[in-house]
């Protein structure tokens, strides 16, 4: 539990610096990929779409937080087409 407890401490979103004005002035394609109902990473795919010409959103369907563990055949066909 205090090994979870770090890690929640120092990799949540809350204590990361935002990145979004970063992103932003990036010159390469970023593809985001969430789980439709994971509300929280939906809003922020586009809001970074918004201020990042060259970043695109996909949206999987019934998917949640850790959509790359629920659907990853989904995510590797996303891949594949890059």
């Amino acid at each position: 539990r205090e090994d979870l407890a770090l890690y929640l401490e120092n990799f949540s979103l809350a204590t990361q610096e935002h990145l979004l004005p970063e992103i932003a002035k990036l010159h390469i394609p970023i593809q985001w990929v969430t789980g439709a109902q994971d509300l929280s990473q939906e809003a922020h795919a586009k809001d970074v779409v918004r201020h990042h010409a060259l970043s695109s959103h996909r949206s999987i369907p019934n998917g949640a937080h850790r959509v790359h563990l629920e659907f990853p055949e989904v995510l590797s066909g996303l891949l594949k087409l890059q």
